[in-house]
Order: structure tokens, then C-alpha cells, then sequence
């Protein structure tokens, strides 16, 4: 532990004027050492030692509380690059601006801000006063001194008995599994609250979060009901009232008992814990006075009232059940209720110095210490007291004591009286202080535990608008607002006065969230996360999900209407919390379900059998940067409707991959970020490679996995073929023809704009995700930013240092301040908001844009809007297998820009003869396959000759790229690039083909929205690539956005069911 300063010397830390800071690497020049020259505070650079950092566990913490991390990154550590570590005070010696390095001798310079180390100003329980005391006050209600006999009565001894360790045993199962939940990590604030959400995720714990709060704030003003009730039957029996003796009384004593206990709360949970104490000193001598009371012998007024002493006869008749009214399940409903407490330590999580520590050791022993207590008082008070008495001596001392039973007219007994502790004890003033001092400690316990829940539930930000009562106040943090909020609900809760109805619902929420913290250790166990690693070892997955099956059956036990009730609060906060979709990741075992059950599911696909009734487009987009080709996503998400894979494929070519591989990760998840916010479900597979061709074939040969492996390639036309380096053309071309030898599907998609937008966006830069344009250019840039964050946060939290250690020293004169400022000056110093990284300023939106701008926001959303009245022709020339029309057919059904398009399929004559037995074949076949469509044309006319100006149109295409085989040989390039006049000559009825195809789109197909028609399958070694692209270019030129699609020659259809 560090050296801490006498408090005299304050003034001299205060005095010293504010510190210069020198940053500094192993390259530059050292300043003097801090110890020679103490003026001067340092914070160094590590880059030779940061690989040998030690562990640290505030490294681990500041990853929870989502600050800049402290540990140098693996690419600092790789390449040798600059760290500045600002985040995390270095220890002694490594020259730390919040205190001085300690020189040779020893000693600790005075004059540095960091010379002392405050202590903590915040109280922290143990287990016996935060949790054992708690849990045994809030568990021992009234039902202790008032029920107990009334149990033992109706279900016996033994019965009674059964009822009590059956209750036992569901919280005590509660109690295990909520151990493996605190023991699992880091508990704060909240309770089960906390432990919910941790565990099942925001939804579940916000729901049962904010419907424990309220039920800890009703039950709280129950039992002050109940305290009121029992103040108020005093008084009626002194002939004393207030207003009229009956519920306004109630209502007035309730209120001022309530308002008594809020103003203790506030004051603070250092109070009112003493005043626990206090109560639970008064219960304990009032039940000592109640078994005192049992060996005394009874007065004649006594047994004419039932009370026997332990008689071996009494014992007997007692052993077992006498129903008067009433069955197991509703004497069992009546005593649960009394047992719901166990979650008091829990709830004050965040005042307890351990908590992993304190709450199981403190909830476990105060079920053990309350089941005992009841156990002896069913057997206590069936030992010595009969079921039925009337309560007169002459019955006494005829012997007719029980024979009132008979007309139902006792007044005194097991059965009919909820006094006999009170009669039994020794002193029964104590007797009654003591279900006073039970009423009241509940309360209490409730008033402190259910604040806390709203403030936690309130600081997560999960509900709207309710966000004022999580801020705390004071040093320890107090929930003064939440506070109010509580006592406002009770003294409404008060104000009702009848709460027979309300009863069942606080216990059914109690149980329901019981079942919660049951099932969310069963949740996690089941999952295998290795995060999940409890401390407490005694606990059992299975017995977690038995504790959570009898806590559902005890709902339906106590009230089977209020349990239904329940169920339905709970599934609409839940359903709520569901769609509003909070922004909070708190690593809860539903992620981890999601990757087991993918997993799980993965390997199950790799041993199913592929059927055709199941294919499904799964496609590979060659991309590149998404963002900078939005419309091309756009329009395969119109055709997986993200039920299908979609993955994007990125190839970076830059001259040293390993430079930029290292910030990939977050360059990935930028883009993943943005295809989210695109409403996008879309993989991004970025390669980074010194060649593009590489690139390509890494993404072919490893994009996918299992059974979930791209089947189709999709890629944008290259527009700008004519004019771009030849090298670029022969990778687009090469990568046609590697997707065809990895026996891909291929669709290329031509529009008008093209598709590719990046330099318009560069342009007007207020579309979303223009800051990713450039990988390379992107993490230069975050590097900058990074280390502008460090400078700007280090100079903020040095001013906010020195300007505190200003006004502390103006106004720290007295004692009992200085310790104060000591607590705010450190509580300053490792404020995580110093070291928080600053929230991107918003982008300011003009409210005029160009025209041209307006234009690109068009173009680059042109797939997000649904067409009306669109029409697909379908230009079915080749069978490959179905796709073409597949694809067609997905264009038109939901989630498409083309839903509800009508579909018009063109296909050629194989026989001209014979066009309308070829036309009727055709309907037949779309019919079977189950495809809608408005019109089919079969064409005669395929084997004609193009028109003359098609021709020489094609022959200026052509002409700038037409090399004889000499020229080829000069300029050492190969025949697969340029066209030679014999290529042209061989492949003239393929060429007259294609002309003839482009003169037919213009006829049919000029005013459609989109065309969907069969790609040529370029021939190696005969087509080369301007060849290829012409035939492109002429089949498409001067049309609507065309899709080109090319099977892989297997079918994708079928009308075999």
C-alpha cells in the first residue's frame, strides 16, 4: 500500500503551481529525472518495454467501462510504433502525472497533486451486516409471530413441516444459482437486476428489473400496512382513534411510517443499516422471550385459551393435517410468501465491499438461520397448543374447552387465533415488538434494495425518459431521486389501503423473477461459454432448471389468474424491449446461444443431403468497398431477401499487405456497421493482397464455410472497359473465367450510371459512410485521430487537475473538508470521463443540396425504392439449369424493389414450324414450376441476319482494339486481350447471334424496368476479351439496367414436390 501524507500537508500539495507535461519516445531527447528535478511531472512513451508489461487487473476493467484501452495494441508491439499510454496511471517509477516517482532514498516528494491517495469515501457492508442481516430481517415478516400456528393448525406438524422445507428448497435452489451468477464477474449496483441482464441479456433484465423494483416498493408498503394495521387495533382496543378508527386511520399511520423511513434513507445506508440493527436486536429478544415462554408452565387463562405446554397428547393430535376450510395448496400459498426475501442482500450489490464474497455466504446462512426459526415455531407451537379453544374457564374446568369446535364458535387454538406467540411468551409486550420490528425491518430492506434497482435500470438507458432518477448524489452515490420515486409509489400503494388482491401478484413477480435467475444459471451452463466460470462451485445446471420449473409451479399454486397476469407484464416489457432494441452489450448467454446453435447448425448442414426443392442463391458480390457500390448490394439483397448468403467481396491491393492487415478489424466492422445501418444481412470478406488477381482467387477458394458457401457470382459490368489499363481488363476477365472454373453461377448487372459511385462520393461527402472510401487512407487517419484524442484528453485531464487542486486549496481549511477534497480530488483523477473518448461531433446537414447531389442520392438508392407497375422481360435463350428464371421470379416477390412485377419470358424457335406447340410447351413448364408470369413469346426470327447499321455500329466498337497477329507479337501481347480478324472470321455467326439479340431488345424490351437475359459463356482460347465485352456492350447499349445470369448447368427447379 502506498505512503500516504500527513493532512498537514495538504497546503503544500495545494501551493505548487500547475505541472508542466512532457511526452516523450525512446527516440527523443530525455528530460531530467523527475527525482532531481520535481517540477517537472513525465508521462513516457513505452515502446522498448510495453511487450513486457505486467498484468494488471484495471486493464481488465477498463474494458468494461468501455474506455480507451491501456494495453499497447499487437501492431504497436509488431512494428514498433509509437504508444502513448494516457489512460491507466503507471506505477511507482514510471513517472505518473498523478504522483511523483519515488527517488533513491525512499522518499516521497510532498509537491506533487499525486502525492497522497485519498481513501475511499464510500461505506462498504460485509456479509453479516450487508447481506446475513438483511436477508434474515427481510425473510422473517410478520408471518413468523401471526401464521406460524395458523400452518401448523390446518397442515400439522408434519405437513407443516414439508411446506416449510419445500419452500426452503426452492430458494434455496434460487439462492445456489444466483451464487453462480455473482460469482461469475464483476457485480455492481442493481441485484437481480444486474445479474438478470448480465446473464439473459437487456430484454429479460430490464423487464424483470423494472418490475422487481416495483414490487420491493409495493411489498414495502404492505408490510407498513401491516405495521399500520396492528398500531391501529391498539388504539381500537384503548378506544382510540384518529379519524374514524378504520382504514383513514390506517391510512394516516401508514403514511407517517412511511414518510419516518424514507427520511432515514436519505440520510444514508450507513443509518439505516444501524437501524437494522437495532430491529434485529428487538426480533431477537422478542423470539427468545417467545421459547422462554413455552417452558414456563401456562396460567388457567392460558390453557382456557389452548396454550397446553409441550404435552406428549398435544404433540400427537397436531402431528398431522386437519383441514378446516382450507387445502395444502392454500396453506402453502400462504406461507411462500413469507420466504421471498432471500434477494435483500443481493439488492444493495453495489454497497458491498465484496459482493462476489458476500452474498453467497450471507443469503445461504440466512435461509439456513430463517428455516430453522420456522421450523421451531410450527413445531413450538404444535406441541403447545391445541387446534380449538374457547377461551372460557368454566369450559376448562368442565373439560369442554374443544367442544366449541363443534358450532364453529372458538375463538382461541391453532386454527382460529393468530395471537398464540403472543399468548405463549414470556413477556408478550416483547412478543408484539418484535412483529412491529418484522414489519418494519421489511420495509426497510425494501426501501433500500428497490432505488437501487430503478437507479441501475434507469443509468442503462433502456426504458425512455427515465434516465433522471439513475443519476445518484453524494459520495456513496446515493439514489436520492430513485428514492422519491419509491416513496412516492408506496404511499399510492398506502393511500389504496386493500391489498388482499395485490398480494398475490408481488409474490408471483418474486417467484417469476426466481425462475429468471434460475434459468439464467441453466442458460449458462447450457451455453458452455468459456466466460462462464462461477466461483461458487456448489451449484447444478439441472437443479437450476428443476428450481426454475417448481418456481413456475408455485405461481400457478398461489394464484393461477395472477399468474397469467404476470406471464403478460413480463412478455409485453419483454416484447418492448425487444423491438426498441437497446444499444448495450453486455456479453449475455444469448450471444453465446447464437454461436453455439450456429455452429451446431453449421456441422448439421455438412451431413444433409442437397435437394433441388432447397436451393438457394447464395452469392458472392465482388464488390469491392461497399460502400462506394451501394446500388449493387441493393439489388442482390433484392434477390437473397436476407434469408439467403450474401457476402461481399473487398481485394485491397497495396505494396505491403502486412502494413494494413493489422487494422482490419476495425476497418471490418466499420463496414459492417454500415451495411447494418443499410438494413443490409451481408457478410463483408476483405483480402489484402500486393496482387488483384490473387485476391480474387483467395475470396473464390475461401469465402464461405460448410454447406454455407457462395454458388453464385455477381460483379458489376465494367463500363469503363474501352478506356482502362489492359491489365485491368484481363483481371475483370480472369475473373469471369475463375468463376466459371470453380463451377460458379455468374450474373453481371449494367447500369446506365454504373455502379460504381466513390468519386461522386468523395464530392458530396455527406452520404453515409464516405469516410470509408479508403481503407488505407482510413487508418492513417484513425491513427491520427487517435493520437490527436490522447493529446486533447491528457491536456483536459491535466487542467481539470490543476483547476481542482485551485479551489480545493481555497476552501480546504478545516479537517473534516480536507478529507472530502482528498475523496473528490482522487474521485477526479480516475474519473473514467477523463479518459473517455469523445463522441464524433454530428456532421452539419445543409437544408439545400445541388441538384447534382440530389441526382447521386437518387442513383445510389435506385434499388431501395419499390417500383410501381414494373415489368421484367426475361430473355430465356440458354438452359442453364433454371437460374435465369429463378432469379427473375425472386425479383418479384417481397422484399424486392420489383415486387409484384410482371414477368414476360422471351425465348427462341427451335422450330419455326411449330412456334405455337413451342409457345403451349412453355406455359406448361412455367406452370409446373409454379412461376407467374403474364406473357410468353417464342422468336422466329433467330436465324436472320443483323441489319447493316447494327454492323457497322459493332465494327467502330471493335475497330480500336483490332490488332493483326503481327502487331500482337510486336507489342508482345497475347491473342486473349486483343481481337484479330480471324477470331472475328470464326466467330461470325456468334457475333451476326448477338447483333441479331441487340436488335430484339431494342424492339421488345426498350421501355421495360428490367431485363434479366442468359450471359454468352466466353470461350477460352477463342474469345478474347475486348471480343467478349463488345458483345456485352452491343447487347446492352441503349437500354434499361440489364442482368446478365449464366447457371452453372445444374438444375435450381424442379416440379416434383
Amino acid at each position: 500500500m502506498k505512503n500516504q501524507p500527513a493532512d498537514d500537508d495538504m497546503d503544500e500539495i495545494l501551493d505548487e503551481p500547475p505541472k508542466e507535461t512532457v511526452i516523450f519516445t525512446e527516440d527523443s531527447d530525455l528530460p531530467e529525472s523527475p527525482v532531481t528535478s520535481p517540477s517537472v511531472l513525465v508521462t513516457r512513451t513505452k515502446s522498448m518495454d510495453m511487450e513486457m508489461q505486467v498484468p494488471n487487473i484495471k486493464l481488465y476493467q477498463t474494458e468494461q467501462l468501455k474506455t480507451c484501452s491501456s494495453r499497447p495494441s499487437l501492431t504497436d508491439l509488431h512494428e514498433n510504433l509509437e504508444y502513448v499510454d494516457i489512460d491507466e496511471p503507471p506505477e511507482p517509477g514510471d513517472g505518473n502525472i498523478f504522483e511523483e516517482p519515488v527517488g533513491s532514498d525512499g522518499d516521497r516528494p510532498v509537491n506533487a497533486v499525486g502525492a497522497f491517495k485519498p481513501p475511499d469515501a464510500k461505506v462498504k457492508f460485509g456479509w453479516i451486516r450487508g447481506v446475513l442481516i438483511r436477508c434474515i430481517l427481510n425473510i422473517l415478516g410478520a408471518t413468523l409471530y401471526l401464521r406460524l400456528g395458523w400452518v401448523a393448525g390446518h397442515a400439522g406438524i408434519a405437513l407443516g413441516t414439508v411446506i416449510v422445507l419445500f419452500s426452503t428448497l426452492i430458494t434455496t435452489l434460487t439462492a445456489l444459482s444466483m451464487c453462480a451468477l455473482c460469482t461469475n464477474g464483476e457485480i455492481k449496483g442493481g441485484g437481480a437486476y444486474f445479474m438478470l441482464s448480465r446473464s439473459l441479456g437487456p430484454e429479460f433484465g430490464g423487464s424483470m428489473g423494472m418490475i422487481f423494483g416495483l414490487a420491493d416498493a409495493t411489498y414495502a408498503a404492505m408490510n407498513i400496512i401491516g405495521f399500520a394495521e396492528t398500531i391501529n387495533s391498539f388504539l381500537a382496543q384503548a378506544d382510540l382513534r384518529i379519524v374514524d378508527g378504520g382504514v383513514n386511520d390506517i391510512r394516516i399511520i401508514g403514511a407517517c411510517t412511511q414518510l419516518c423511513l424514507f427520511v432515514l434513507v436519505m440520510i444514508s445506508v450507513a443509518w439505516e443499516s444501524k437501524t437494522e440493527l437495532a430491529l434485529f436486536v428487538i426480533i431477537t429478544i422478542s423470539y427468545v422471550t417467545f421459547l422462554v415462554g413455552t417452558f414456563l408452565p401456562p396460567s388457567a387463562v392460558q390453557m382456557a385459551q389452548g396454550i397446553t405446554g409441550y404435552k406428549w397428547s398435544t404433540f400427537s393430535q397436531n402431528m398431522l393435517p386437519l383441514w378446516s376450510g382450507e387445502t395444502i395448496f392454500s396453506v402453502f400459498g400462504i406461507y411462500l410468501p413469507s420466504v421471498t426475501g432471500i434477494m435483500a442482500g443481493a439488492g444493495i450489490s453495489g454497497d458491498l465491499a465484496e459482493p462476489n464474497k458476500s452474498i453467497p455466504k450471507g443469503t445461504l446462512l440466512g435461509i439456513a438461520v430463517t428455516t430453522i426459526l420456522y421450523l421451531s415455531g410450527i413445531w413450538l407451537t404444535g406441541s403447545t397448543c391445541i387446534r380449538n379453544a374457547s377461551g372460557s374457564l368454566d369450559d376448562l374446568y368442565n373439560g369442554t374447552i374443544a367442544a366449541c369446535a363443534e358450532n364453529s364458535t372458538c375463538r382461541y387454538g391453532l386454527l382460529n387465533s393468530n395471537e398464540v406467540m403472543q399468548l405463549e411468551g414470556a413477556f408478550s409486550p416483547l412478543v408484539t415488538a418484535g412483529i412491529f420490528a418484522t414489519c418494519l425491518s421489511s420495509s426497510l430492506t425494501c426501501l433500500v434494495s428497490a432505488p437501487r434497482t430503478f437507479q441501475a435500470v434507469c443509468k442503462d438507458r433502456l426504458y425512455p425518459y427515465i434516465s433522471f432518477f439513475g443519476k445518484g448524489s453524494g459520495a456513496q452515490d446515493e439514489p436520492r431521486r430513485a428514492t422519491v420515486l419509491v416513496t412516492l409509489i408506496g404511499l399510492m400503494v398506502i393511500s389504496i389501503g386493500e391489498l388482499n388482491s395485490v398480494a398475490p401478484l408481488i409474490s408471483n413477480l418474486y417467484l417469476a423473477s426466481f425462475a429468471l435467475i434460475n434459468y439464467a444459471c441453466f442458460d449458462g451452463s447450457l451455453a458452455q461459454s468459456p466466460g462462464w466460470r462461477p466461483a461458487f462451485k456448489y451449484y447444478n445446471m439441472w437443479l437450476s432448471l428443476l428450481g426454475a420449473l417448481l418456481c413456475i409451479a408455485a405461481m400457478f399454486i398461489l394464484s393461477w389468474g395472477m399468474a397469467l397476469v404476470t406471464a403478460a407484464i413480463i412478455s409485453t416489457l419483454y416484447v418492448y424491449l425487444l423491438h426498441r432494441k437497446p444499444n448495450v452489450n453486455w456479453g449475455s448467454s444469448g450471444q453465446a446461444y447464437t454461436y453455439t446453435r450456429a455452429l451446431r447448425d453449421m456441422v448439421a448442414l455438412l451431413t444433409t443431403e442437397e435437394h433441388v426443392k432447397n436451393y438457394r442463391p447464395q452469392v458472392l458480390v465482388f464488390t469491392g468497398n461497399p460502400v462506394s457500390r451501394p446500388c449493387l448490394i441493393d439489388f442482390v439483397r433484392s434477390i437473397t431477401k436476407d434469408v439467403s448468403l450474401m457476402v461481399c467481396g473487398h481485394v485491397i491491393t497495396v505494396s505491403n499487405p502486412s502494413e494494413l492487415c493489422g487494422g482490419m478489424a476495425s476497418w471490418t466492422s466499420r463496414i459492417h456497421g454500415w451495411l447494418h445501418r443499410r438494413k443490409v444481412k451481408a457478410f463483408y470478406a476483405p483480402v489484402v493482397v500486393e496482387n488483384y488477381f490473387t485476391g480474387i482467387e483467395m475470396l473464390l477458394q475461401l469465402s464461405g464455410f460448410g454447406k454455407l458457401t457462395p454458388n453464385i457470382a455477381f460483379m458489376g459490368y465494367k463500363s469503363d472497359w474501352r478506356t482502362c489499363a489492359v491489365e485491368d481488363l484481363k483481371n475483370y476477365m480472369n475473373t469471369i473465367h475463375e468463376c466459371f472454373s470453380h463451377d460458379l453461377a455468374v450474373c453481371i448487372l449494367r447500369l446506365s450510371s454504373g455502379c460504381d459511385f466513390s468519386d461522386l462520393l468523395q464530392k458530396y461527402p455527406f452520404f453515409d459512410g464516405c469516410d470509408l472510401l479508403d481503407p488505407v487512407a482510413f487508418k492513417a487517419a484513425e491513427r491520427a485521430r487517435r493520437l490527436q484524442q490522447a493529446k486533447i484528453t491528457l491536456g483536459k485531464h491535466l487542467a481539470t487537475v490543476n483547476e481542482l487542486a485551485m479551489e480545493v486549496k481555497e476552501e480546504a481549511r478545516d479537517g473534516e473538508f480536507q478529507k472530502e477534497a482528498k475523496a473528490a480530488i482522487k474521485k477526479i483523477m480516475n474519473s473514467v470521463t477523463l479518459f473517455a473518448r469523445e463522441k464524433t461531433p454530428k456532421r452539419p446537414v445543409t437544408s439545400k443540396r445541388s441538384i447534382a447531389a440530389k441526382g447521386l442520392s437518387i442513383a445510389v438508392n435506385q434499388f431501395r425504392r419499390k417500383r410501381k407497375h414494373a415489368v421484367i422481360d426475361v430473355w430465356w435463350f440458354s438452359d442453364d439449369g433454371g437460374l435465369t428464371l429463378l432469379v427473375s421470379h425472386l425479383l418479384t416477390q417481397s422484399k424486392s424493389y420489383l415486387e409484384g412485377a410482371q414477368l414476360r419470358v422471351f425465348t427462341k424457335a427451335q422450330d419455326v414450324n411449330n412456334l405455337m406447340e413451342e409457345e403451349e410447351s412453355l406455359k406448361a413448364l412455367l406452370a409446373k414450376f409454379r412461376i407467374a408470369y403474364t406473357d410468353v413469346v417464342v422468336l422466329p426470327d433467330m436465324l436472320s441476319l443483323p441489319n447493316d447499321a447494327t454492323v457497322r455500329r459493332f465494327d467502330q466498337l471493335t475497330a480500336p482494339f483490332l490488332r493483326s497477329e503481327s502487331e500482337l507479337k510486336l507489342e508482345k501481347e497475347k491473342d486473349d486481350v486483343f481481337i484479330t480478324p480471324s477470331q472475328k472470321e470464326n466467330l461470325k455467326r456468334r457475333i451476326n447471334r448477338h447483333l441479331l439479340t441487340h436488335e430484339l431488345l431494342q424492339r421488345y424490351s426498350k421501355e421495360t424496368t428490367l431485363i434479366v437475359i442468359s450471359l454468352p459463356v466466353p470461350r477460352k482460347g477463342r474469345e478474347s476479351a475486348y471480343l467478349f465485352l463488345s458483345f456485352l456492350e452491343i447487347i446492352t447499349r441503349d437500354l434499361p439496367p440489364v442482368l446478365f445470369v449464366r447457371g452453372n448447368q445444374k438444375n435450381v427447379l424442379t416440379f416434383y414436390s
